[in-house]
């Protein structure tokens, strides 16, 4: 049994649990904290004379219970909610669909699920009173090792997972919530979260709970804690049927490597997503901690649906023992190239080439492993076809060197004492190689560059030394270039030849640079500026708004414009920026709210941003208060 979503309201009941319940004889019942049915044997159906579509997300009580005896069931499933009894025994009648009666005695259990809080109640049907005693001993029985394995599955959630009552007493806790706490957990003796989690006296500072209880909305909070490790919390209020807070769950995961690797990584990822190829982070533990633009285009999958996911969503499944014994080989060796197939969102698979190395974090330690990939479709099916036609090795050579000519960047192979022996024809006609054994003795410095020494910069020793693929930027003349060195080994692990794959990024410099200028001018402006994405999201907010509209940069940027759109000028605000778009720009009067909840009237000129493409990519509005006016 599990929770579909934060409010509770839609809970699924597994196979197993499924299965085992539509055996039983016997009446099953789940119901919600607010009483509403989650589940019905199919045996319960057919006794009270119901469908499935009839009663789930009913209240059991109205549906079921006369009005006579209503109010006081109510009492006593309120009791067993609030005192979170093992079991709570009680016979009673409840009514069928043709209006005649059941008198069932009923086992009941309060019992968590995925962060839920359900009643499990397994009646017995006394109307003619043939249940013998064994019977009901075989069934409590059954129903124990039930209670059993939702502890156990409960406990084997590798999160954190804590229920707190309305004074901050932990009320529940999974097996991992106490480990990380460093206490052992008991049920029947009161421990405030604060103590249980942190060792504190005294509330926490700045306290998520307490704001869950006061506005009874979920919040979430990233923390350092349980020895400096980096946690997303989340809180979630559970309501009863009159909209009060009972319970507040509580359900944490460490993001210490997603955190770490974010942050070390933010100039490699920016770099990574401009890359035309695949090239994905994926943690220790397998899961997908960045995915560049290039992996969106060859596997289909928007960055948003698979990060977070483990990396074997996309390996085929006769790839996977495989995958496991590269994985093992990356972390042992530090790097590691290879083909191998993959899947893509659409269920095809895709042959690619795979340069993937290890991450590691200041103190040395593996942190992640970056792969290179790509999709080598088109090499495989030539190669099939050269072998077809016996003339492997000749076709192959053509093709590799078509595509090796058809790039619009520089390639250049170089062995390991920086001779040139071989590069694309960009690289060719750029540095007037007619042929490479006229050059075979110069260095590559010296026909690239006019030198008689290395490159200022140069990093091919640090290639040397660690076998790693070396990223850094380089100026030829007034031109700027993006230089990925790549080392190529032999069987041995020991570097054969060095490939030099440069990119002019000139323009792209440019581009940053003036646009840092004019960040820096908005941002300090008076003038009030607002910068919003097309979901309605504010990219940047400046001093001038600031001072009009009170709020900081860092209360706004990531929020929706509408929080400061009065409700009645929502409408009217969504009209202007379809005109926005189709016309570019567009000036109107309308209102704003403060964060002191003032309204006031003001002047918006808004236009459209675009980048260096032409290509749309915001709106800028600036706004004056026309108060006075």
């Amino acid at each position: 049994m599990f929770v579909k979503s934060s409010s509770l309201k839609k809970i699924s009941i597994d196979s197993y649990i499924h299965e085992l319940f539509e055996n039983f004889q016997d009446i099953v019942v789940v119901l919600d904290f607010q009483g509403k049915i989650v589940y019905l044997s199919k045996v319960t159906l057919k006794k009270l004379g119901y469908k499935e579509e009839e009663v789930i997300g009913k209240n059991f009580f109205d549906l079921f219970i006369r009005k006579e005896i209503r109010k006081r069931l109510k009492i006593i499933f309120s009791s067993l909610i609030s005192k979170k009894k093992t079991f709570q025994i009680y016979e009673n009648d409840i009514l069928k669909k043709n209006g005649s009666r059941l008198f069932v005695s009923w086992r009941n259990i309060y019992f968590k699920a995925a962060g839920a809080d359900l009643i499990l109640s397994i009646g017995v049907d006394k109307t003619s009173d043939n249940k013998t005693k064994e019977d009901l001993e075989r069934k409590e029985e059954k129903f124990k090792k039930t209670t059993d394995d939702w502890e156990q599955t409960f406990n084997s959630i590798n999160d954190l997972v804590a229920i707190l009552d309305k004074d901050l007493n932990v009320i529940r806790a999974n097996k991992k919530a106490a480990e990380l706490s460093g206490k052992k957990f008991d049920p029947n003796k009161s421990i405030k979260c604060f103590n249980f989690f942190q060792g504190n006296k005294g509330i926490c500072e700045g306290c998520v709970v307490r704001n869950v209880l006061r506005d009874k909305k979920p919040r979430d909070i990233l923390i350092d804690i349980f020895g400096n490790r980096k946690y997303h919390l989340w809180f979630y209020p559970i309501l009863d049927e009159d909209g009060k807070i009972q319970q507040v769950i509580e359900y944490g995961k460490d993001v210490t490597l997603e955190e770490r690797v974010k942050k070390e990584n933010s100039v490699l990822v920016d770099a990574m997503d401009k890359a035309i190829d695949p090239i994905l982070i994926v943690s220790l533990n397998g899961s997908i901690v960045n995915w560049n633009k290039g992996a969106e285009k060859v596997f289909g999958y928007k960055a948003n649906e698979i990060v977070g996911e483990s990396f074997i969503r996309i390996i085929p499944e006769d790839k996977h023992v495989e995958t496991k014994r590269i994985f093992e080989k990356i972390l042992k060796d530090k790097n590691h190239v290879y083909e191998s197939v993959r899947l893509k969102k659409d269920k095809t698979l895709i042959p690619i080439l795979c340069s993937s190395f290890v991450l590691e974090d200041d103190k040395g330690n593996p942190s992640g492993v970056a792969s290179f990939m790509r999709d080598i479709s088109d090499l495989k099916e030539k190669e099939v076809q050269l072998i077809k036609e016996k003339n492997h090795y000749e076709k192959s050579k053509q093709e590799w060197e078509l595509i090796f000519d058809s790039l619009s960047d520089y390639i250049i192979l170089l062995d390991k004492d920086l001779h040139i022996i071989n590069a694309n024809k960009k690289a060719r006609e750029d540095l007037k190689i007619k042929n490479f054994n006229s050059i075979k003795t110069q260095k590559c410095f010296e026909i690239t560059q006019k030198l008689t020494d290395r490159c200022p910069g140069c990093q091919v020793k640090e290639l040397i030394k660690t076998k790693k693929p070396i990223n850094f930027s380089m100026k030829y003349g007034a031109r700027i270039f993006d230089v990925w060195q790549y080392p190529v080994l032999d069987n041995a692990g020991n570097i054969d030849n060095i490939i030099e794959y440069s990119r002019d990024v000139t323009e792209e410099q440019l581009f940053k640079e003036k646009n840092l200028f004019l960040a820096n001018i908005i941002r300090d402006s008076l003038e009030t500026i607002i910068v919003i994405d097309f979901n309605m999201k504010i990219l940047e907010w400046n001093h001038g708004a600031e001072e009009l509209l009170g709020y900081k940069r860092e209360e706004m940027i990531g929020k929706s414009v509408f929080t400061i759109i009065p409700q009645s000028r929502v409408e009217e605000t969504k009209s202007c920026f379809n005109q926005i778009m189709a016309n570019e720009f567009h000036v109107f009067e309308s209102e704003r709210i403060t964060k002191n909840k003032k309204r006031i009237p003001v002047s918006v000129f808004a236009y459209l941003i675009e980048d260096s493409s032409d290509k749309p990519i915001a709106v800028s509005t600036f706004v004056r208060d026309i108060s006075d006016i």
